[in-house]
Order: C-alpha cells, then sequence, then structure tokens
C-alpha cells in the first residue's frame, strides 16, 4: 500500500531496462509529481528497488498525466487539469539536469473563460507518442488534443484534434542568458477591479507585506475599477481606498472604466491626492477643466523611493521607474466601452487600446527602455490580442473582465520572446504574485506566479490569514460612518431578492422587476402617462436577503446614484432598446434590461440585432403586443439616457428634447416604493416571465409551417375568436389550432379556458376556424396556438407550426 496522490501514466527508460518514471496526478490544489522508479533486477521484482522523487509539485505543473521517455534523455509530460481554470500545458524534463519547461500549451483564446474563441475550459492532451522514426528527425511526437464538448459534426463525440509537434533540443525555447550574463528578476505583486471592498483590505496588507519581505526588487501595482461597489465607495468617493492604497505603498495603477462613474471630478479627486502616478495611454483627456493641471502627455520618470514626490498627482500615459538600478517602463490602458458605460463627459475620447499600445512601447523603447509592462483594463480576451498585436510587451497585469488566472498565460512569439498575462480576479480577494526573469536584453526567460487567497478559513472557521493592525486600524476609522449608515432600516422583505451578478446581466430576477416596478410608480407620479420602465443589470450591483432592508443594503444594490428620468419613444425604438439589451447576453454584459409595464421574449441563438421575437405592453386589459409606431413614456436612469451602456435611441430622444428629468437618484426611489409597499412579499416571491429566453424551448420554430391569413373576435354572444389559417404547403401530418382564454389577473394574464381543433392532413386550402367562450365582461384576451398535436399548456408545447397570436378583448 502506498500513499501516492492518483499515480497515472509512466513508461521505461529507453536506456536502462530497469528504469521506470511515472506521475502523480493529485488534484488542482495539490502537488502533482515525477518520480523514478530504479528495480535491483526487472526481472526479479521481489528483489525491490528504490522510489526517487524528481519533481515536488511545487514548479509550476499541474495535474499531470500522460509521458514519455526519449531517447535522448528527455521525459515529455501533458497535464490533464479536469476542467479546472487552468490552461493545459506539455512540459519537458531534463534528466541530464533535472531541469523542467513548458513547451507547448493549449490556447487560450479556445480555452481561458472569457477568450475570443471560447470552447471549453475542459480541456486536455493525451496519449503523447516519439514518431521520430516515421517522420525521419529526432524531436516529432504525435498527441491527442481533447476538447470535452459537443461537437456539431454527427461523426464526432467531442472535439478534438490530431496534432504532430515537434520539440527541439533541450537548448531551444525562451531565450535564454548568455555565458557571462546576468539575468534579472522582477517581482509583481498586483491587484485589479477592487470596486471599494476593503473588507479584505487588513489580511491583504499582511499578505502584501509578507511578500514584499521575500523579494529584492518589487513592484505593486493595480490594473483599475477601484471606485463603486461599497458604502466604502457611496461614503467616500474613491479617498478611503486611496488611503489604504497610500499605507500599502501602491506604484502605479491604470484608469478603470468606473473611475468616471463619478464624472471627470470625481476621477480628478482621487488623482491630487494619489501618491503614485496614474496610468492610461489611450485617453485623450481634450479640454476637460475638471482635470486641468492634473494630465501629462509625456512620458514620467522616477526611482522608487522619490515616486510620490515626482511622479504623485498626476495622470500620465507612461512611466519609467528605476527599480534598483533597472529601468522598468510602466504604461496603462483603459477599455474604450468606458465612454459608453461609464460617464467621463463631453470632452474625453478613448482611442484604440493597440495602436496606443504600439506607439507607447516605441516611445518606452527610444528611452533605453527594454523591460515593458502594460497595466490594462480591457478584460482578458482583449489582453490575449494585445500580446498578439505587441509582443515587445513583456508583462500584461490585466483588469476589468474580473478573470481569476491562477497562474500567468504565457503568450509565445515567433521570434522567441513571450508575453506573460496576469491578472487577479477581484474585490481584494485575492493577492497576484508574479516572479519574471529578464535576460540582459530584455526578455521574459522565465516566468511563475500565483494567486494568493486573502479569505481562506480552516476547519475552526478562523481565517489563515492575519490582520495588518495599521491597516485595521485604518480600515476600523474608515468604517465608522458606515456602520451607522447602514443601520437604517427603511424596509422589510419575506424573500430573498436576486441580485447576483451573473444573474441580473442574464436573465429575469426578482430583485429587476422590484427595482423596475418602484421607478415606474416613481414616475407615473410626475408623469402620469408613464408606460414603462427600463433598467439596466450592470446597475444590480447585489442581493437583500430576507428580513429588514437597511439603507446601506440599498446603497449597495444601487451605489451610482443615478437619477431618473423618462424619454418619449416610438415602439419601433423601444424594440431596438431591447435588442442592444440582449445583444451580449452571453457575455453577461451590463447592458440587460429588467423591466416593468412590458414583457419581452427573444431568442438568444440568433445574430445579435435579430433576437427580440415578442414584445407586449402592459394595459389595462392586460398584454397587448407593442405598436412599432406608437409613442411610449419610458423611465430610466440617467446614464442609459446618456447613452450608456450602448443605448444610443435614448440619446437620441434626449437630444431631440423628448426627455424629462426627474431628478431623484434611484435608490431614493427605491427606498420610497419599499416604503409604499410595507413587506415585499408572495407577489415577488419569484418571477413573472417578463423575460423569456426562447432558444431551445418550445413554441418557436425556424420557420413557420402555417400562417394565418386573417383574425377577428366577436362580442355579440360571449367571446368568439375566427381566425383563417392554411399551410404554406400541403401538411400530412397532424396539426392543432388553439384557442386559450385568459383574464387578467392582478395586472397578469391567467388562463381560464381551451378550446381546439385537431386533424390530420392539411390541404394547401385556407380553413376558417371558431373559439367559442360562454363568459362576457372585460380584461380577456384570446391567444391563438398552431401546433403538432393539442395541448393543455401550449405555450410551452414541443412544436409550434406559426408563431403564437394574441387576441384582445375590448
Amino acid at each position: 500500500m502506498t500513499q501516492f496522490q492518483r499515480p497515472e501514466d509512466g513508461a521505461w527508460d529507453p536506456h536502462d531496462p530497469n528504469v521506470f518514471y511515472f506521475v502523480t496526478t493529485a488534484t488542482m490544489n495539490n502537488k502533482s509529481r515525477l518520480w523514478k522508479l530504479t528495480f535491483k533486477d526487472v526481472t526479479q521484482p521481489e528483489l525491490g528497488g528504490t522510489i526517487e522523487m524528481l519533481l515536488k509539485g511545487d514548479e509550476g505543473q499541474k495535474m499531470m498525466d500522460n509521458l514519455t521517455v526519449t531517447p535522448r534523455g528527455e521525459i515529455l509530460i501533458q497535464e490533464d487539469p479536469g476542467g479546472n481554470d487552468h490552461i493545459a500545458k506539455v512540459w519537458r524534463y531534463t534528466l541530464a539536469d533535472g531541469r523542467l519547461e513548458e513547451v507547448a500549451q493549449h490556447d487560450p483564446r479556445r480555452f481561458a473563460p472569457g477568450g475570443e474563441k471560447f470552447l471549453t475550459k475542459d480541456e486536455e492532451s493525451s496519449g503523447i507518442i516519439d514518431v521520430s522514426d516515421i517522420l525521419g528527425e529526432e524531436g516529432w511526437y504525435l498527441l491527442d488534443v481533447q476538447a470535452h464538448f459537443t461537437h456539431t459534426d454527427p461523426e464526432l463525440v467531442e472535439g478534438g484534434q490530431l496534432l504532430a509537434m515537434y520539440v527541439p533540443p533541450a537548448q531551444g525555447g525562451a531565450p535564454q542568458p548568455q555565458p557571462g550574463e546576468s539575468a534579472w528578476r522582477l517581482t509583481i505583486l498586483h491587484t485589479n477591479d477592487t470596486h471599494a471592498h476593503l473588507e479584505n483590505g487588513a489580511r491583504l496588507a499582511t499578505l502584501i507585506k509578507e511578500e514584499r519581505a521575500k523579494a529584492e526588487n518589487v513592484l505593486l501595482l493595480d490594473a483599475g475599477d477601484v471606485f463603486t461597489g461599497t458604502l466604502f465607495f457611496t461614503q467616500y468617493e474613491g479617498l478611503a481606498d486611496l488611503r489604504f492604497m497610500d499605507l500599502l505603498g501602491y506604484q502605479a495603477m491604470t484608469i478603470g472604466n468606473h473611475e468616471f462613474d463619478k464624472g471627470p471630478e470625481g476621477l480628478a479627486k482621487f488623482v491630487k491626492d494619489a501618491p503614485f502616478p496614474v496610468l492610461s495611454a489611450n485617453i485623450d483627456f481634450g479640454e476637460e477643466p475638471a482635470l486641468g493641471g492634473l494630465v501629462e502627455t509625456t512620458i514620467g520618470e522616477s526611482t522608487i523611493d522619490e515616486l510620490s514626490a515626482n511622479l504623485g498627482g498626476k495622470i500620465y500615459p507612461a512611466v519609467v521607474l528605476d527599480v534598483n538600478g533597472e529601468k522598468v517602463g510602466l504604461f496603462g490602458l483603459t477599455t474604450p466601452e468606458t465612454a459608453f458605460i461609464s460617464s467621463p463627459g463631453e470632452h474625453i475620447r478613448f482611442r484604440d487600446p493597440v495602436e496606443a499600445a504600439r506607439e507607447t512601447v516605441a516611445q518606452l523603447q527610444a528611452k533605453g527602455v527594454q523591460k515593458i509592462i502594460a497595466l490594462t483594463h480591457i478584460g482578458y480576451a482583449e489582453d490575449l490580442k494585445l500580446a498578439e498585436a505587441v509582443p515587445e510587451i513583456d508583462v500584461i497585469v490585466g483588469g476589468h473582465s474580473h478573470t481569476r488566472l491562477d497562474e500567468p498565460v504565457v503568450i509565445q512569439h515567433a521570434d522567441g520572446t513571450q508575453t506573460v498575462i496576469v491578472q487577479a480576479h477581484e474585490h481584494r480577494k485575492y493577492l497576484g504574485r508574479l516572479d519574471v526573469t529578464f535576460n540582459a536584453q530584455g526578455d521574459v526567460i522565465d516566468a511563475t506566479g500565483k494567486l494568493i487567497p486573502t479569505s481562506d478559513k480552516d476547519a475552526d472557521d478562523n481565517y489563515t490569514v492575519a490582520e495588518d493592525p495599521e491597516a485595521k486600524a485604518l480600515i476600523d476609522e474608515l468604517d465608522g460612518p458606515i456602520q451607522a449608515l447602514k443601520q437604517t432600516v427603511v424596509g422589510q422583505t419575506a424573500v430573498f431578492l436576486d441580485g447576483e451578478r451573473d444573474h441580473v446581466r442574464a436573465q429575469e430576477t426578482n430583485l429587476g422587476n422590484l427595482i423596475a416596478d418602484g421607478m415606474l410608480d416613481f414616475a407615473r407620479s410626475f408623469v402620469p402617462e408613464a408606460q414603462v420602465a427600463i433598467t439596466n443589470g450592470g446597475g444590480i450591483r447585489s442581493s437583500i436577503p430576507a428580513g429588514e432592508i437597511t439603507l446601506g443594503q440599498v446603497l449597495e444594490v444601487l451605489p451610482f446614484g443615478n437619477v431618473l428620468v423618462t424619454l418619449e419613444l416610438s415602439g419601433e425604438d423601444l424594440i431596438a432598446a431591447l435588442e442592444n439589451g440582449v445583444s451580449a447576453v452571453e457575455q453577461k454584459k451590463g447592458y440587460f434590461p429588467h423591466v416593468a409595464g412590458l414583457r419581452y421574449r427573444y431568442d438568444s441563438s440568433k445574430p445579435a440585432g435579430q433576437r427580440i421575437v415578442g414584445v407586449e405592453i402592459k394595459t389595462e386589459n392586460g398584454y397587448r403586443p407593442i405598436d412599432p409606431k406608437a409613442t411610449y413614456t419610458v423611465v430610466t436612469n440617467k446614464f442609459m439616457a446618456d447613452g450608456g451602456d450602448g443605448y444610443t435611441m435614448f440619446k437620441a430622444a434626449q437630444d431631440a428634447g423628448k426627455m424629462t428629468n426627474l431628478f431623484f437618484p434611484d435608490y431614493e426611489v427605491f427606498v420610497a416604493f419599499l416604503e409604499k409597499i410595507g413587506t415585499v412579499g408572495e407577489a415577488y416571491a419569484g418571477v413573472e416571465g417578463r423575460i423569456v429566453d426562447v432558444a431551445g424551448q418550445a413554441g418557436e420554430s425556424e420557420e413557420a409551417l402555417f400562417e394565418r391569413l386573417e383574425s377577428q373576435v366577436d362580442q355579440t354572444d360571449g367571446i368568439t375568436a375566427r381566425v383563417t389559417v392554411r399551410p404554406k404547403a400541403p401538411y400530412a401530418s397532424k396539426a392543432a389550432v388553439i384557442f386559450e382564454l385568459l383574464r387578467s389577473v392582478g395586472g397578469t394574464p391567467e388562463p381560464i379556458a381551451i378550446t381546439a381543433l385537431e386533424k390530420e392532413g392539411w390541404s394547401g386550402t385556407p380553413e376558417t376556424l371558431y373559439g367559442r367562450f360562454n363568459v362576457t365582461g372585460s380584461g380577456y384576451e384570446v391567444r391563438v396556438f398552431i401546433l403538432d398535436g393539442f395541448s393543455g399548456s401550449p405555450d410551452r408545447a414541443e412544436k409550434s407550426l406559426a408563431e403564437p397570436l394574441v387576441l384582445p378583448v375590448e
């Protein structure tokens, strides 16, 4: 019995029949090791032998699987990360000197979440075989790439490739120091997308001090979005985080899109007090008056010790820092999306990040800088593109996509150089550490890194990282006013209100409905004709548990303080707005529209811009199909009215003088609605079906097989619905025309009766059918379905032969 953690593949040494090499896979969080088993005599295994550990498991490899031993004294080892967030690699272990190096990795664009061509994160390479004899040159191998996702080709079980890979002799790979040359190692500690989450700050401070003490050359950097997200920002507008960053000695940060959430004026307050340079090379600040005197257009230079005096309180495109005698260039990039997802004002413009990066890198190189770090807030997918487009960048410290890269992603370039990409998730949950080694030419020759969690707990539920006393004292001081703010009770809820990020950006939630209902109710007190409310999912930042609702919780849900406005929009523009809102639902962008006063259906399998398949406006008599030519009064927030999140049709209405500013911030409106309705209860226990994605669901067909020629409702004697239909071509199979009567109950149509005609074999001639209901009164509607058979729940039937029809009853 052994204690090995999951022994996997093994292979015999081609030069010594008594030697067998094997790996233990372990798990992603345990140590995957390489072992050498030497028999005294393999023909007599009972004589025993020895086992030697060749790799301890902390050299960078994860979950090693298949391997092969080559005649030239190398072991090639493949990884199988088992669906974890890790790009599977192929490693080479050289028996002569015990050196481990990466020789290949799967394409991050396809296997890293957020990648440009993402397929799955469950990938591995398998079955590596030496085929040098077949291909005629030592170093050729055959391997199978397994991409565990369902393939569209019916002949394939799942995705994958069969590859031939050439691995040059061990002296190949990344540039190595030449004889007599010295290598230089830099440690980068990094954070991103912290969003005013200081609750983890004291433990983060402990980690920073510990990691800084272990290294000689250290930079502490942040990749943007310090602003917005908790009451620390609501109370201090970024200045609390700035005091914290000053305490820890950050050397630079880039500008994230949320740094403009309080307009240029809010950014100016932050920059003015910053003891470090704030970077962005692709923002043209123009004549923005709020930032006058704070923007430098040339590259700043300083030693680390004199950083605050030389570069603090200013925005630079790039800086050159003297780190113990070595020049390191840093420049920043900000997502161009900022122009419509935040509030940068009318004077500020955003250039293409790649174009700006090329220009800035050239300027740094002209100053003799060879080690170049891009501090980016453009998202991981864009970082991958940037690394390919500007190979002169050595390191990319990224943000914006909130990506958790448990280890560095290395992009290999054709000239043998490489670019290293890191990102540390969000909210100070991790401290990122990257150790990167440069040769004399400034090329990266080695890179290792990790994310160190700030909030892990042991078996006794105690944090494994202690709080730094100095940082804790600062945070406690800042937290005082916030605690008083949090304690004000403004409402009650009997149900959990769902504001989870992945939900509010992709589906209807009860909290989204509650917020939109409150907006519409409030707007009607000023503009009685208001019919519809729309708010963006990206503006909903937190959930609310059942129980008392405090002002603090409300401000966490709605931290931006956006004022409400009404707009006069055509039905056509309203449909276009919904199309924009669902255009990136797969990426869970903040555009996703939560609504009141209407309901809509969309098909996420269709191309963006062609997804909305039905919109109905809520009236006194239930929901009615939207009229593209009619005008509707819509309440939304000012951010969206300004064209934020791509709602350009809202901005056009504002520019045309069709906007009324209500001047009340969204969180005050929400509080007022909570007070009005009392306890949030059964009405919001679930969702209503205001928003439905019909992709892959019943009731939709790519092409209708039947068409409706005429429809009418007669109320002379009860309610009689008449519809004339015909198949587009003779239809030999069974089809049913179903009439469903609904009545509005509490504003929601509820089915109360159903009748149908079902028959097999339909000619191509029109047929008129009737659905009769012995009822009187108002608030009714009739829905007509054409299905492949009768169903008591026609809206959930397996196959629809035509789009459903709604017939209002006057």
